[in-house]
Formats: structure tokens, C-alpha cells, sequence
């Protein structure tokens, strides 16, 4: 459609054309003492059209010619902009492939040719608006090249020219502040990996609020906290961590045991106890493992045992109606707990009602058996502790408990004035008690 429109006007234009040149017939006269010359206006305007092509041809040869400088400016910039840009990408690319010494020289390359590109631009011809971020990211990788290569004084000092460049940033803008944290966020990885848990923690200490409870900075705050023994503080943020799903659910729940342990094992009485106990979970508190070491390091502390009780009763009960065994040590503590919490209290009738009936439901449970002996051995029932302790001390797996077992017959044997028996059982548990290669 326009094409034949303009197929349309060009023959309007010719007809016109031809119209009024063909019926023309003025002259345009030209004196020069003592010359004349007389020329058709048709003439006359054909030249003139051409003179008019011809200055302006010219006008335009000739500011060409004075642009040829500034034109070689731009193709020098051009250029030193495209070396720049493919000696970043291939210097990321080799850092990436594991050959450091190559990708430091390209991103040192790099940051010449931004050098240059800063010195060849002018008002007229500024240098592109993202040099500032490639002179960054440069210097990020020369640093990261020299922590691979374990050369600190060179990664230090790219890193602060990092932190200078990312500073010079428009503040406020989303370029700027992703600058200034990729320079926290790696020097504090970096302090880590040289085992330098307080400088890691300055360097995450700068981050805005935003960015410090982003998951790449608690993954580091984590790290460093649990290499200078903080625990409190590694606790803290091993739950953000698994609120935030950093980690899968079985792995999330093994840190969280881990670090409670932990933070319960700097506890140093009965009142610190309390106050980190208070201060879990309700899911936290029935972790059995959780449950029993905060039950252990209380009567460690000489608290009180009935508190003791009351934290692993839970878990008893669980344990109990567990319709699976739970593994061997895990069992063993929990016995051992209940044993010495009752142990360092008056006779409870109500636990040994417990006991007696944990066992009749699962008889063939050895170290539920071995505990229900201990408790009737504490009730002065010595006949049914020694029916009890006597077919279980050699099947029970964990040694402290057979060793206590052990000792429990000898102590039997003794009040019965069996003096061989005696002697035979403390042998056995003296046996049991030798560390073994």
C-alpha cells in the first residue's frame, strides 16, 4: 500500500515537473560590464540545485575532517570497552575453572583497561555507566584469585580497593549497596576459612539489618560463632536458619540438638539450667537427647534430682511406647539418668510402679529390666533386684551399665556373705571398666 501510494506521488511530481519546464519560457539574464548572458530559468535553477548539493557536500567533507579526532577518541573507547568487558568475563571464567594465576592477570587486565577508558572519555563522551561496577567486580576477583593462591597481602589490598570503589558508588542505590555487601560477605568468608572467627564476625557486623538476615549471612554468622565457641549465639541463628529452610528437616533438627547441648554444657548450676530450659521449645524440650543431657548436667551440678525427673519424664514416656528400640547409648543414658535421680532421692513408690509396669508390658526390654532392678534394689527388694540384675548383666550393650550391674550383684553378694560371688562379680565389673583397643 505505500509503495503504491508512493509510486502515486512520484508520478504527480514528474507530471508537475514536466508540465511547468516544458512550457517555461523565462530567462534569467546575467550583466557583467561589459558582458550579458541570458540562460533559461530552467538552467538557472538546475544549477543553482547543484551548486546548493556541492556546498553542501563540502560543508559536510569538511566537518567530517574536523571530527576525525573525536571519532578516533570514540573507536579508542570502543575498543578498550570491549577489551575490558572479555578480559572480565574470561578472567571469571578461568577463576571458575580453578586457574587462578591466569584469571588474576585478565582481571587485572581488566581493571587497565578500565583505567584507560577513564582517561580517554570527556564531557562529550563520558565512559560507560557501569565502569565503576566492572572495576568492583575486578578487584573481587583478582582477591579471590589471591585466596586461592594463599597470598593475603595482595587479597587484602584488592578488597579494600573493592570497599573504596563500591563506597564511591551513588549512595542509596541497589548497585552500591550490592557492592558494599559482596565485599563484607566475601571478606568474612575469607576470615573464616583462616580460622578467624572475631574478624569474620566485624566484617558481618557492617552489614545493614536487611542483608545481615540474608541465609548466605547467617551461614556465615553460624560458622563463626560455632569456631569461637558462642553457642547462645550460634543457637540463635541455627534457628532462623531452619525457620528460614536453609537446611532440610533431619539436618536442622541434628544442628539445633547439637548446639542445645551445647549451650547446656556451659551452664555451671541449678539456676543457669533452669533458665536455659525455660527458654526452649516445647519441641526442643522433648528431644530426648536434649531432655537427658540437660537432666545429666543438672545432677552433675548437684541440683536438684526431682527436677531432673520432671525434665525426663517426657521422655520416658516416649520411650516406652516407642513400638521401635531406640539406639543403644541413647537408651543407656536415659536408664542412667533416671537411675541416679532416684538414686539421690528418698524411695518413690510411684516410679517403681512406673518402672514395674514398663517392664510386664515389654519384657524382653534388657535395660528396661536392668533399671526396674535398680529401683527395686533401692526399695530394699533384694530378692526381685537380684532375679532381675542376674540374667541381664552379660546381655546389656552399653559397658557403663553392665558395669554398674556388676557392681550391684557383688553389692548383693555381699549382704548374702557370698564373699566368692562377691569377689567374682567386682572382678567382672573391674573387667568391663578397662578401655579396650
Amino acid at each position: 500500500m505505500k509503495a503504491a501510494i508512493g509510486l502515486v506521488a512520484l508520478l504527480a511530481v514528474a507530471v508537475g515537473a514536466a508540465l511547468l519546464v516544458g512550457s517555461n519560457q523565462a530567462s534569467v539574464t546575467f550583466f557583467w560590464s561589459p558582458y550579458r548572458m541570458d540562460v533559461s530559468l530552467n538552467l538557472f535553477l538546475l544549477a543553482l540545485a547543484l551548486v546548493f548539493v556541492v556546498l553542501h557536500l563540502a560543508w559536510r567533507g569538511v566537518g567530517g575532517l574536523f571530527e576525525l579526532p573525536r571519532e578516533a577518541r570514540r573507536w579508542r573507547m570502543r575498543q578498550q570497552e570491549r577489551a575490558m568487558h572479555g578480559s572480565l568475563l574470561l578472567a571469571q571464567s578461568q577463576w571458575m575453572a580453578g586457574r587462578f594465576l591466569r584469571a588474576r592477570a585478565l582481571a587485572l587486565a581488566a581493571i587497565e583497561h578500565e583505567r584507560i577508558l577513564s582517561r580517554l572519555q570527556t564531557a562529550d563522551d563520558p565512559a560507560p555507566a557501569h565502569a565503576a561496577e566492572v572495576r568492583h567486580l575486578a578487584h573481587l576477583v583478582v582477591a579471590e584469585c589471591a585466596h586461592a593462591l594463599q597470598d593475603r597481602a595482595v587479597r587484602d589490598q584488592h578488597a579494600q580497593l573493592a570497599l573504596q570503589v563500591a563506597s564511591q558508588m551513588n549512595q542509596g542505590s541497589a548497585s552500591a549497596s550490592a557492592a558494599l555487601d559482596a565485599v563484607h560477605l566475601n571478606a568474612a568468608r575469607w576470615s573464616l576459612i583462616d580460622r578467624e572467627p572475631t574478624q569474620a564476625m566485624l566484617w558481618l557486623a557492617k552489614l545493614p539489618l536487611g542483608s545481615v538476615r540474608r541465609t548466605v549471612a547467617l551461614r556465615l554468622k553460624l560458622k563463626a560463632t560455632r569456631l569461637s565457641q558462642d553457642h547462645r549465639s550460634a543457637l540463635e541463628t541455627a534457628r532462623l536458619l531452619a525457620k528460614h529452610g536453609a537446611f532440610a528437616a533431619e539436618p536442622a533438627r541434628s544442628l539445633v540438638r547439637g548446639l542445645l547441648q551445647s549451650v547446656l554444657s556451659d551452664c555451671h548450676d541449678q539456676g543457669q539450667l533452669v533458665k536455659v530450659w525455660q527458654g526452649l521449645d516445647a519441641s526442643e524440650q522433648t528431644m530426648p537427647e536434649v531432655a537427658v543431657h540437660a537432666a545429666q548436667r543438672l545432677l552433675a551440678v548437684q541440683g536438684e534430682p526431682s527436677l531432673a525427673l520432671a525434665w525426663v519424664q517426657p521422655v520416658w514416656r516416649s520411650w516406652v511406647q516407642s513400638p521401635q528400640a531406640w539406639p543403644v547409648g541413647l537408651s543407656a543414658a536415659v536408664v542412667d539418668v533416671i537411675e541416679q535421680s532416684l538414686q539421690r532421692q528418698a524411695p518413690s513408690a510411684q516410679w517403681l510402679t512406673w518402672v514395674e509396669q514398663a517392664r510386664q508390658a515389654m519384657p524382653r526390654h534388657r535395660e528396661l529390666q536392668y533399671l526396674a532392678g535398680m529401683v527395686c534394689m533401692q526399695h530394699a527388694l533384694w530378692g526381685k533386684a537380684l532375679q532381675m540384675l542376674t540374667p541381664v548383666a552379660t546381655q546389656l550393650a552399653s559397658p557403663a551399665l553392665q558395669r554398674k550391674a556388676y557392681a550391684a550383684l557383688a553389692v548383693l553378694a555381699e549382704q548374702r556373705e557370698d564373699a566368692p560371688t562377691a569377689l567374682a562379680m567386682w572382678r567382672h565389673s573391674a573387667q568391663v571398666a578397662q578401655p579396650t583397643d
